[in-house]
């Protein structure tokens, strides 16, 4: 790993194939001096500047496998405050049927640390389509990922 983070053990029985879970957290980056850090969503993993991703390391047969998820949240990261953190993953068939499993939150670089607060991990279930609200993000004020120019 390029920097370390935190590790949590989990009952993998518990991990139904095929089922959704969401991974939420309010995060806050420190550098090694306790000053606020800001990473950048958009770097690739390894870069000095990339934020924090979600990984589950397990073990099937003896084997072992990682995923990463990188956050869904669109908000630019803003150290001067918590920040929104949320995965939406499905469980796969080696997943479900690991021998053992953890999740991991880690990175960006060494000697920057992860504040987190209000972690959960619950079964995801899709909220049901508002056709009355079809345009999903109608605030043009909150910036995404994807930019739009008005």
């Amino acid at each position: 790993m390029v920097g370390s983070g935190l590790r949590v053990d989990l009952n993998s029985t518990c991990l139904v194939e095929g089922r959704r879970y969401k991974f939420e957290a309010q995060m806050k980056l420190l550098t090694a001096n306790g000053d606020p850090f800001d990473c950048i969503k958009s770097k690739g993993y390894a870069d000095p500047l990339a934020c924090p991703l979600l990984g589950f390391e397990y073990v099937v047969n003896g084997t072992t496998a990682t995923v990463h998820y990188s956050n869904e949240e669109p908000s630019e990261f803003n150290s001067s405050t918590w920040n929104p953190y949320y995965v939406i993953f499905t469980v796969s068939h080696s997943l479900a049927q690991a021998d053992s499993a953890f999740f991991m939150v880690h990175g960006p670089a060494p000697n920057i640390g992860i504040v987190l607060d209000r972690v959960s991990l619950d079964e995801y279930t899709t909220p049901p389509a508002n056709c009355n609200q079809m345009i999903p993000n109608g605030n043009a004020e909150v910036r995404t990922e994807m930019k739009v120019v008005l």
